[in-house]
């Protein structure tokens, strides 16, 4: 099947994109998957009929790929789960835009180049990934979250704006560094639900069940004492991992001060070396 019959339906579905895009989205994607070397648009053009010139001037165009991500997966095909991500690219140089010191996982340090936010959506029954939308960081924003705006604000505008376009996803997952009370009030705002990574000594409270006793005084209890995990006798024992069987799941509805709401917690203990790791999700009713 050619390249044109693929994007003809879905370009079809996008009421915001004249003849001159459509013919050009047809002409990029030939291109680039029949090139050869790196994809500037130099090279785009030795393998195409436009010019060098058509290329930046259609690049330079406002285009909503989000939508069109969209209109090229099909959400009825099982079940989707959000992801949120950053992913950094190295970049040489001084005069490439968005240069700055961002966090590279790879190198377990902070590296000079690029930062783009990703949103994407997985199949959990095929694993299939889709890329969703994709947003460069901005150079010169403080990674200090305290301060009136910074790098945490640029992600959480950028959530903010996708969210409501994505209404089948409704869970999304994280990694530790979005465990943070305004992303958790974000998704909450937008009816979604977060599935993070906590700290592993992580200041969580067991929730008081038993009423008012007998004679007390003043109100009544809230916490029912500080959560554990060296000792998960108070923990509700999911099994074992259906893929590891060195992995035992733990659950309990705990509440978090820091971040001000109940979560339902997930510990993953490793029964091999003795380590743990804590999820928490928005969704009480999770697992």
């Amino acid at each position: 099947m050619s390249i044109e019959a693929i994007l003809k339906p879905i370009l079809a579905k996008l009421f915001n994109v004249n003849k001159h895009q459509r013919t050009f989205l047809t002409e990029l994607f030939s291109v680039l998957l029949g090139r050869q070397g790196r994809a500037t648009f130099e090279n785009l053009a030795r393998y195409s009929p436009f010019t060098e010139l058509t290329f930046r001037r259609h690049f330079a165009t406002c285009f909503d790929w989000l939508t069109f991500n969209k209109a090229c997966i099909d959400f009825t095909q099982g079940p989707f789960i959000g992801i949120v991500d950053c992913s950094f690219l190295p970049k040489s140089g001084s005069k490439t835009f968005g240069l700055d010191k961002f966090w590279s996982s790879c190198a377990g340090k902070t590296q000079r180049g690029l930062e783009v936010s990703l949103l994407a959506c997985v199949n959990t029954l095929t694993k299939q990934c889709f890329a969703l939308e994709a947003s460069q960081t901005p150079p010169d924003i403080t990674q200090q979250d305290d301060k009136p705006y910074s790098r945490l604000s640029w992600y959480l505008e950028q959530l903010a704006d996708c969210l409501p376009q994505l209404p089948a996803l409704l869970y999304w997952v994280a990694d530790g560094y979005y465990a943070k009370k305004e992303v958790f009030t974000l998704f909450i705002r937008h009816r979604r639900h977060l599935i993070t990574r906590l700290r592993h000594d992580a200041a969580l409270y067991h929730l008081w069940t038993k009423g008012r006793q007998p004679g007390q005084r003043g109100p009544t209890r809230r916490y029912d004492g500080k959560a554990v995990f060296d000792d998960l006798s108070r923990w509700q024992d999911e099994g074992t991992h259906p893929i590891h069987a060195h992995i035992e799941l733990y659950s309990a509805l705990l509440y978090s001060k820091h971040f001000e709401r109940r979560l339902r917690v997930a510990l993953l203990l490793d029964t091999r070396h003795q380590k743990y790791v804590l999820l928490a999700s928005t969704d009480r009713a999770f697992l």
